[in-house]
């Protein structure tokens, strides 16, 4: 038995030293990590929306490489792994959050755009019950803010829903602070009465 044992070892062990030194990159898992953060590079919502899942793909993909340069095989092909993951992650991410942008920014035009009228009729009735304010100054206000929802629609039409709900987001402030001086100005009136 002994003899057996003495004769194994030494052959396992050549087998075991040969196989370390013959361990090839794993070159079709690197290839696949490769095409999917070039994939997820080309795609505008994972470019646009999931900028830090994309850049998680990219430095999986650059550890991967290192890893392989220096004879870590199982390294590279874990990172490999993860390259591929993190590119599908920020693809899927990148179009999840371009869609709930766009919902958000159709939401906002929507009601910017009610809102405008709405705060147009108040400073119109405010103007004709002689509401002690400064009509030059929520003029103009208005005025100003019409043109950025003008700009926040256009933004919209032309598929800009990140700049059209920033803009549309702004008016909705500026709008709700004229409001506010209106009504200001209608509680001030009622006291004096």
């Amino acid at each position: 038995m002994k003899t057996i044992q003495k004769l194994l070892f030494p052959t396992i062990f050549a087998l075991v030293i040969l196989g370390s030194g013959c361990a090839k990159p794993p070159a079709e898992e690197m290839n696949n990590a490769a095409e999917a953060v070039a994939a997820a590079e080309n795609d505008i919502y994972a470019v646009n929306y999931a900028s830090g899942t994309l850049s998680r793909a990219k430095a999986a993909l650059a550890n991967m490489y290192e890893e392989a340069a220096s004879k870590n095989y199982d390294l590279a092909k874990s990172f490999a792994a993860e390259a591929i993951a993190m590119s599908e992650m920020a693809i899927k991410e990148g179009l999840a959050q371009f869609v709930k942008i766009k919902d958000d920014a159709t939401s906002v035009i929507s009601s910017i755009k009610t809102q405008a009228k709405e705060t147009e009729q108040l400073i119109n009735t405010a103007k004709e019950n002689r509401l002690d304010a400064d009509y030059d100054l929520i003029d103009n206000e208005f005025d100003e803010t019409y043109q950025v929802m003008i700009q926040a629609c256009e933004a919209y039409t032309e598929e800009k829903f990140q700049d059209s709900l920033k803009m549309g987001n702004s008016v909705r402030t500026n709008l709700d602070l004229i409001n506010y001086q209106l009504s200001e100005a209608a509680v001030i009136e009622t006291k004096i009465k």
